[in-house]
C-alpha cells in the first residue's frame, strides 16, 4: 500500500460525554491510515476528561480541556494543534464509518490537485438508528454553493491543510452556519470533488444545535451568503420561504403562479429547489446502523 497522507480529525467538545466515547471509537476503526486526533474541550464538567485519558492508550491522541469562545475558536484552535496534510472536523456528538479515512485519504493521495472532498453521511437518531441518507440532493460542483445553499454534509467534508493556510480558518462571529460561512468563503477558490459514499453518521438529539437552535441558523445562513456572493434572487431564499412559509401555499399554486415565481428565482421549467437528484446508492435503504 502506498503510503497516504496523515488525516488530522479534529474533534470540538462541550459536555458530551454520553457520545464522546463512540466518536472515538469510530476513529479507532480507522486503522488503514495514518490517523492523528486532536480532541478539544471547552473545559467540560461531564466526566469527559476520564474518557479522553482512558482513549490514549487506543488512539493517537492529542487533547486540550480549558474553556474557548464557541464552537469555530475549539475547531481553529484544533487546526492549528493539529500537523496532518488532510485536515476535516468531526462533533462529539457524530461517527466516521469503519474505513472511512482510508478512502478519503487515497482520494487525495491519486489527485494533489485536489482541495477538498465532500461524501455523503447518515442521519441518526439519539440513539443511533438510520434515519436517511443526507444530504438528499448533493452540490456536484461548488458554484452550486451560491445558488442553493448548504447541500454539504459536514463531517463528511474533508480539508487540504493548504486550503486553511491560504483562506483562513472558522470566522469565530458565527457559531451556528460556521461550516456554511466556511464554504461560501473558500468556494470559489478550491478544487473540489463530490463522492458519492456514505463516510459519516451525523447524530440529531435534543441536546444538538441543529435540533434546539434551528431557528437561528436562518440568519447567520443569510449573513454568509450575502458576505460571499449571494443574493436575494436565489432557489436559496426560495427553498428557504418554501420550508417555512409557504410549503402549503406553493402546493396548492396553480401552474401560473409557479411560472411566475420559477424564472423569478433563476429556476427552469421542471427544475426544483435543490441541484440535481441524488445519487443512487444500491445499498441506501439497506444501510446499517452503525454501531
Amino acid at each position: 500500500m502506498p503510503a497516504l497522507p496523515l488525516v488530522s480529525v479534529v474533534v470540538p467538545t462541550l459536555n458530551s460525554a454520553q457520545f464522546l466515547r463512540q466518536t472515538l471509537d469510530s476513529l479507532a476503526c480507522q486503522p488503514e491510515v495514518p490517523l492523528e486526533v486532536v480532541v478539544v474541550d471547552g473545559g467540560s464538567a461531564d466526566g469527559t476528561v476520564p474518557i479522553l485519558r482512558a482513549a490514549e492508550d487506543q488512539l493517537p491522541l492529542r487533547w486540550v480541556s480549558e474553556p474557548d469562545r464557541g464552537q469555530a475558536d475549539a475547531i481553529n484552535k484544533g487546526f492549528a494543534m493539529a500537523s496532518g496534510g488532510v485536515l476535516c472536523w468531526l462533533n462529539a456528538d457524530d461517527t466516521l464509518l469503519p474505513g472511512a479515512l482510508a478512502k478519503v485519504a487515497a482520494q487525495f493521495d491519486r489527485d494533489p490537485s485536489l482541495d477538498m472532498l465532500s461524501g455523503l453521511g447518515i442521519l441518526a437518531d439519539p440513539v443511533g438508528n438510520f434515519v436517511r441518507v443526507i444530504p438528499e440532493t448533493p452540490i456536484q460542483v461548488m458554484d452550486d454553493l451560491y445558488r442553493f445553499g448548504c447541500h454539504i454534509c459536514q463531517p463528511s467534508t474533508f480539508l487540504r491543510r493548504r486550503v486553511i493556510e491560504r483562506h483562513g480558518p472558522l470566522d469565530t462571529s458565527y457559531h451556528y452556519a460556521l461550516d456554511f460561512e466556511n464554504w461560501l468563503r473558500i468556494g470559489r477558490h478550491v478544487t473540489y470533488r463530490f463522492v458519492p459514499e456514505i463516510f459519516s453518521t451525523f447524530r440529531l438529539h435534543p441536546a444538538s444545535k441543529t435540533v434546539a437552535l434551528q431557528e437561528r441558523f436562518w440568519s447567520e445562513e443569510w449573513r454568509a451568503f450575502r458576505t460571499h456572493g449571494g443574493t436575494w434572487r436565489s432557489p436559496f431564499l426560495l427553498a428557504h420561504l418554501h420550508n417555512t412559509r409557504l410549503r402549503w401555499a406553493l402546493y396548492l399554486a396553480a401552474a401560473p403562479l409557479r411560472a411566475v415565481l420559477w424564472p423569478l428565482f433563476g429556476l427552469r421549467r421542471g427544475e426544483w429547489l435543490a441541484p440535481g437528484p441524488p445519487p443512487v446508492l444500491a445499498h441506501q435503504a439497506k444501510t446499517p446502523t452503525p454501531r
